[in-house]
């Protein structure tokens, strides 16, 4: 988006609408980005919003964030690899995967086995803060409305946890609208349990044998097909055996000055020069000009 428009104004509206927990609140921005720039608004439409607007992801992953940081981590240990063979860079992956399981699952046994992941008690801390901006009144047995200090209302139901806000279902953890109705940790979703967390690294990454113990093919791999890669050839520059060429001819430079210059024989100016080649070639022929 950066790179095709520009404009602080652009990148406000632009993370206002990828951040919006609501759809009203999302179809507000993209409406101010249409009026104030419909090329933007057109270059947006090409990507589906499920795939970068918050308020239309799917509930059942329990994760609010916007960036794609598994493909980062991800990327981030291929790049380590990447340029290594085939063989090689698969026992390093496997060997990284290894580490990565088992310091997960030795941090988890020191949690409470019966409570929620760091992550989400942090979260919660954050909710008891604001437990004094919001009121809330009965509708039902299960269903109750939060009311805030402007009088804005949401309404939310205890048994299918769900807000008119869209945080609830998104995260997994309860709302600030429904912490101010409930106890915030009895009503959170599976996935921020400790247990959760512990099952995911319950499985072993075996290692991968050295390859002087696997047996030999039997075929012989092909290298994949030269492709020429985009863009100009770069090839390198002849290097020209000149003389010394000095950063400004202006300036006196460390040369020999003849006795015709009235500088007196043997005399010599030091200044800063540039030499590609030899600097003894032609010293007895050529003389320096001084900048007048």
């Amino acid at each position: 988006m950066e790179k095709y428009h520009k404009g602080t104004h652009m990148e406000m509206l632009v993370w206002g609408a990828a951040k919006s927990f609501r759809l009203i609140e999302k179809q507000c921005f993209l409406d101010k980005i249409q009026e104030d720039n419909l090329a933007a608004k057109v270059w947006l439409d090409r990507e589906p919003y499920k795939s970068w607007c918050r308020s239309q992801f799917d509930f059942t992953s329990k994760y609010e964030h916007i960036t794609n940081n598994f493909s980062k981590f991800l990327n981030w240990r291929i790049m380590k690899i990447r340029d290594k063979p085939l063989d090689k860079a698969i026992k390093r992956l496997n060997f990284m995967l290894m580490m990565l399981h088992n310091k997960r699952r030795i941090k988890a046994r020191t949690w409470d086995q019966s409570g929620l992941v760091p992550r989400a008690l942090e979260y919660i801390e954050r909710l008891k803060k604001h437990y004094g901006d919001y009121d809330f009144e009965g509708e039902g047995d299960d269903g109750f409305v939060s009311i805030d200090g402007n009088r804005n209302r949401w309404k939310l139901n205890l048994v299918t946890q769900v807000c008119e806000c869209n945080e609830w279902q998104l995260i997994g953890v309860s709302c600030i609208h429904a912490a101010s109705v409930i106890i915030p940790m009895s009503l959170c979703s599976e996935y921020h349990h400790v247990s959760s967390y512990v099952a995911t690294y319950a499985g072993v990454v075996h290692m991968v044998t050295d390859s002087s113990n696997w047996e030999k093919p039997n075929r012989q791999g092909e290298p994949p097909p030269f492709v020429r890669g985009p863009g100009r050839p770069r090839g390198t520059r002849p290097r020209l055996q000149a003389k010394c060429v000095p950063r400004n001819p202006h300036r006196t430079h460390e040369f020999q000055v003849t006795e015709s210059q009235g500088r007196g024989r043997g005399t010599k100016r030091r200044g800063r020069g540039r030499c590609n080649g030899r600097q003894g070639e032609g010293r007895g022929s050529q003389t320096t000009t001084r900048g007048r």
